[in-house]
């Protein structure tokens, strides 16, 4: 009898400590994410639906390692009832299906951007917001990543395209014009879009100049974030047209956020269009 009182509690400090191990795990990975997710915000990028979902994911995981005993004395006794079982496994396949969508849309944004773009093609740099008449960090690495790309193709014309949202006070195309300039490539080689106001603007506009230069519907190349290339390559094709990517390396501090909003973009192009 002592001996099965020993054995249980022997059992209970093990449960208990492993208890503690899984709480401590939920609220560190809960804190490193959503700090994570709350960094753009200090870095003059305002909050949006990236961030918004991935503070309030990673909050609750928080919350979850916090109150773990009573929020799974709560789960269990509302399994025991036949309404909470239907409500938890129905609560369950959601949330199956919302991690499955993610990694079908993260994965599709990863083959993406590992592809190679074709030789001596027009780019396309598609527009980003701009700081003042300043490129912004995302805008900068398209810019930077296009200028590689036209510097080892020299026989390259390059559409900047981008009008001038609420709050900015030029135009990304003409920003853009002025950094390629100013970094070396030549006036004759850039065609600028001032009107367009989404990525399908940015693209459909774009073409129909190259049309009217080239006299012809050419293959062309993209130049995005990495997290932006699938749905640019996507918009593109449903466009009708031929592209291959130049896909810009995006901030550490900013990419968890973008992919999380492009997930949202992805899932509206597949489902909405």
């Amino acid at each position: 009898m002592e001996k099965e009182r020993n054995n249980s509690l022997d059992m209970d400090k093990q449960q208990k400590k492993s208890h503690r191990i899984i709480r401590s795990i939920l609220i560190i990975i809960g804190c490193i994410f959503f700090l994570w997710f709350l960094l753009p915000v200090f870095t003059n990028v305002r909050p949006n639906i990236g961030n918004i979902t991935g503070m309030t994911v990673f909050g609750l995981l928080i919350l979850y390692g916090l109150f773990f005993a009573p929020v799974n004395r709560f789960l269990t006794g509302l399994w025991k009832k036949k309404a909470g079982k239907v409500c938890e496994i129905l609560i369950g396949l959601i949330l199956a299906a919302i991690i499955i969508l993610a990694g079908i849309t993260y994965g599709c944004m990863l083959h993406a951007a590992g592809q190679k773009p074709q030789k001596n093609a027009p780019v396309i740099v598609l527009g980003c917001k701009v700081n003042g008449e300043n490129p912004s960090l995302s805008l900068l690495a398209r810019l930077d990543a296009a200028l590689s790309y036209l510097e080892d193709n020299p026989e390259s014309v390059c559409v900047v395209t981008g009008g001038q949202g609420k709050e900015e006070v030029v135009t990304e195309a003409s920003v853009m014009d002025r950094w390629f300039n100013e970094h070396g490539i030549a006036g004759d080689r850039l065609i600028a879009e001032d009107r367009a106001s989404d990525t399908e603007e940015n693209l459909l506009f774009s073409m129909q100049l190259l049309k009217e230069k080239l006299g012809r519907k050419p293959e062309v190349v993209i130049a995005t974030n990495d997290f932006h290339v699938y749905r640019a390559l996507y918009l593109a094709k449903d466009l009708g047209y031929d592209a291959s990517p130049i896909s810009a390396a995006t901030p550490w501090w900013l990419y968890p956020t973008y992919v999380v909003r492009e997930m949202y973009g992805i899932l509206e192009s597949w489902f909405l269009r």
